[in-house]
């Protein structure tokens, strides 16, 4: 349902507002006017706004408790039999997440919060669901940035760029209300009640 409603949302982007996408772009420049590619291209804005995804942590050095985490997503030949969701905290502190994912609900997503580990997540399997262990035929990476407070966060940074990020792994799903605080909490400034106190200071 989140990547129907975030089709939608682009289709109403692009239709009703004329939005041009910029996929596999990487820009090298922003400041508060403009943004500027790797290839040179120059797009100029009454506003530039950076929501920078999984890489946020390393666009403040102001602000250490912002970390990228890393899960893995496993697919399965078979998705029979296994839960649709599932949170385990483990005696060792472990914390592992797992839910069924996928247009066919053929795709099993799941990670422990503190690494990246195929041996742990192996391990995991082995004790929990044996059956499916021979079952695993892909695995790729889903990085998000997480924050201390479990807040999403917004900001408007000395160079007059507004930041938003910290999504802690929910990004995706509430990226039109993100587009709706950064509006009028930061652009128009007539409504902060969604961005943290503590960052209401740097509007």
């Amino acid at each position: 349902m989140a990547k129907k409603a975030l089709l939608g949302v682009k289709k109403l982007a692009q239709d009703k507002y004329g939005v041009e996408l910029k996929f596999n772009t990487t820009v090298s420049k922003v400041d508060r006017n403009s943004a500027t590619t790797t290839s040179g291209v120059t797009f100029n804005a009454n506003h530039v706004v950076v929501a920078a995804g999984a890489y946020s942590a390393e666009l403040f050095d102001d602000n250490p408790t912002a970390k990228r985490l890393e899960v893995e997503y496993y697919s399965f030949k078979d998705t029979s039999g296994l839960p649709a969701g599932i949170i385990e905290l483990s005696d060792s502190g472990m914390e592992y997440y797992g839910v069924l994912d996928g247009p066919n609900l053929d795709h099993f997503k799941m990670g422990d919060f503190s690494q990246r580990n195929f041996k742990n997540m192996l391990d995991y399997f082995k004790r929990r669901m044996p059956s499916k262990l021979d079952s695993i035929c892909h695995t790729h990476p889903c990085y998000f940035t997480m924050v201390d407070t479990g807040e999403f966060q917004y900001k408007t940074g000395n160079n007059g760029v507004h930041y938003a990020y910290g999504f802690n792994g929910t990004g995706f799903k509430f990226m039109p209300l993100h587009g709706k605080i950064v509006y009028d909490g930061l652009i128009k400034k007539t409504d902060e009640k969604y961005i943290p106190l503590r960052f209401r200071a740097k509007l």
